[in-house]
């Protein structure tokens, strides 16, 4: 591979382990750097053009091993700061009023939790 360009299959080293893999290149990330989907597991990085190599025909033989696929009316779990808002917006619209503050304490027994208040 003369330079690498978008669609080249590759080999491309995974930078987390040190590993090199099968790659597709699916964008060119600026200053010498390409985004990468490793073929085999379904992750996209991003690689230094001096870590993307050509690959040899015979590794070309063995399919894919990931695909991308979704599940019909099930939707991602809301990311961290979704979570956090959430949670904020559930506290701004709690009617605090006649609300007893009362502390409890949880103990885990072999058969089932158990709440206690805590005087």
């Amino acid at each position: 591979m003369s330079a690498p360009s978008v669609g080249n299959v590759c080999i491309a080293k995974y930078d987390t382990d040190g590993q090199w893999y099968r790659g597709e290149i699916v964008s060119a990330a600026g200053d010498g750097n390409f985004s990468v989907l490793f073929v085999d597991y379904g992750n996209e990085e991003t690689v230094g053009g001096q870590s993307i190599y050509p690959v040899s025909p015979s590794l070309l033989e063995t399919p894919t091993q990931a695909f991308k696929c979704s599940l019909v009316g099930v939707l991602p779990a809301p990311g961290k700061r979704e979570r956090e808002r959430e949670r904020e917006r559930s506290l701004d619209d709690l009617d605090t009023s006649g609300l007893v503050l009362c502390n409890y304490s949880l103990s885990v027994n072999a058969r089932r939790p158990v709440v206690r208040r805590v005087a």
